[in-house]
Parts: structure tokens; sequence; C-alpha cells
């Protein structure tokens, strides 16, 4: 961060200045206040950026937190609602009695949905958080106006093998951590990665509570009959941002998605484009908000 030494005179100018120009944005973090409600035997932690006619509902996915979206939380609170929140289990908000599925996950935002009475909302979801909301859009559609899924929904309705799944199980009961790290560094992050973001991630799944990990990882595992069914019967055009590093089967999605889908893809990241390339992210965001609002008029 460079270094810029001024007068007190100075200082103050400055200031000035950049309130005058850049009000909403140096604000943004200001106004954005770390909440808690209660849900069930736990708490959900989230971020609220304040009423908006639109809301913008960023969901994260396996072992992550709503810190993963800061920077969209800086780019869009100036002009829709930008709430994030910390799946139970996540972040700071403590896991309960519940498994970490994603049907229990569809349950707790249904929840939060209703208790925060949000509006106008634009559901997207990251990685695992896209079935998250699928469950949210097919249980409490109402207040729905939009479903983005990012890096997901890659090859739906193809089933993993049996026996990848059995041996996953294993490795997971036999050395949580090792068989977690293997999976990220195989498979959510590439050579090209930062190393800072590949340490962050690699440092989540480690730190994760084998049990709950473990259930969460086998429910995904074996999720996709329930997915494609889900998907068929989902009320909402789909738009996904997919990054290239992996393709995305699109003949999958064509005979499933029966309300339609729109790929937009990314290149040069790994499976967390929102952190690795924010603005690139940000700007495949915009596109796809850009097209949902229209259809609110």
């Amino acid at each position: 961060m460079r270094k810029i030494i001024i007068t007190f005179s100075g200082l103050l100018f400055f200031f000035i200045l950049i309130s005058c120009k850049r009000t909403n944005q140096n604000n943004i973090q200001s106004d954005i206040l770390m909440k808690t409600i209660d849900y069930k035997d736990s708490k959900i932690s989230y971020f609220d950026s304040g009423k908006k006619n639109i809301t913008l509902l960023f969901v994260h996915g396996s072992f992550s937190n709503k810190e993963y979206w800061t920077d969209q939380v800086k780019f869009f609170s100036p002009d829709y609602r930008v709430v994030t929140l910390d799946l139970p289990g996540n972040g700071k908000s403590p896991k309960g009695n519940d498994a970490m599925t994603a049907k229990n996950y569809g349950d707790a935002l249904t929840f939060f949905i209703k208790e925060l009475n949000l509006k106008n909302v634009i559901l997207i979801g990251h990685s695992a958080g896209a079935d998250a909301i699928l469950e949210e859009a097919i249980q409490n559609p109402e207040p729905v106006i939009g479903f983005v899924a990012v890096d997901y929904f890659k090859n739906v309705g193809v089933p993993l093998p049996q026996e990848i799944i059995d041996q996953t199980t294993q490795g997971l009961k036999k050395d949580f951590p090792a068989t977690v790290e293997m999976y990220v560094r195989k498979g959510l992050v590439s050579q090209a990665t930062d190393s800072a973001i590949t340490k962050k991630i690699v440092n989540a799944y480690r730190n994760t509570e084998p049990e709950a990990g473990t259930e969460a990882i086998i429910d995904g595992l074996t999720y996709t009959d329930r997915e494609k069914d889900l998907i068929g019967k989902l009320g909402f055009k789909i738009y996904m941002i997919n990054v290239d590093y992996k393709p995305t089967n699109e003949d999958a999605l064509k005979g499933i998605a029966t309300k339609g889908y729109e790929l937009i893809t990314i290149q040069g990241t790994s499976h967390y484009p929102m952190i690795e390339n924010p603005i690139a992210f940000n700007h495949a965001l915009e596109k796809a908000i850009a097209e949902i609002e229209p259809n609110q008029q």
C-alpha cells in the first residue's frame, strides 16, 4: 500500500474532496452492520447494506463465509440492497443440530428471507450455495425475481460413479484434512491461483469439523437426482457465471432447465472468480442483473 505523507490541512482537504466525489463508495462499509438473527437452536450472522428496491442475496459455498463477497458488497451496494450471510456451521453462524445439507440450507434461507422481509430478491449462489438457493427458490418463489449460479451446474444430471463416492467417503473418514486438501488442490484451484487464495481455501476446508464436513460433502456428491428434479421445476431462467478452467456441459442442461438458461463465461480464474478476479466477476454479474431487471418493470 502506498504511503502518503501530507500536512493536516492537506489531509482535511483530501477527505473533503473524496467525500464529495465518492460519498457512496467511501461510506459503504460504515453503512453495513453485522447483525444476527435466531434460527432454531443457532444464529445466522449477516450483513445488510440497507433497503433499496432490488435485493441481491449472496450465498457462499461449502466451508466458506460471507466475507468471500466483500468486493461485491462494495461494488453493488450503492444501487442495490446487498445482503450476505453465513450459512449455519460456517463463518460466524454456529452449526446447530441440523446437518450441513442443501435441503437444510434452503430451509435456513427461506426462514432468513421471510424474517428480513426481503423483496425483489435476486438469489446468487456460489458452488454448493447454488443448490441452497435452488432449494429456497422452489419452496419460497414469491419474493424471488432472479436466479444466478456461480461456477456450478456444470454437469447437471450426470451422477458420479458409486466407486468414486465410496472412495471419497472412506478417505474423509480416514483422514478428513488430507482428503479435503487434495480435493481443493485438484478440483477447486489451479497452479495459476494466487497462493494466498489457495492457502485461505485449503485452511478453510482442513479446519472444518470432520463429521459435519463429511456430511456436507457426501450430500453434495449424492445430490444429483434431487438437483436435476428441482432444476426442472424451477420457475426462473438460470443465469450461470462459470469459469472456463473446467467446461460446462450445456447439453445436460438443455433438456432440464425448462425456463431456459444463459451461460456467462469468465476466463483465467479457478473456482472462486469473485475473489480471484472481482472486476471481471462484477461485470459478468452486472450483465445478468441487467437482463433480470427489465422483467420486473
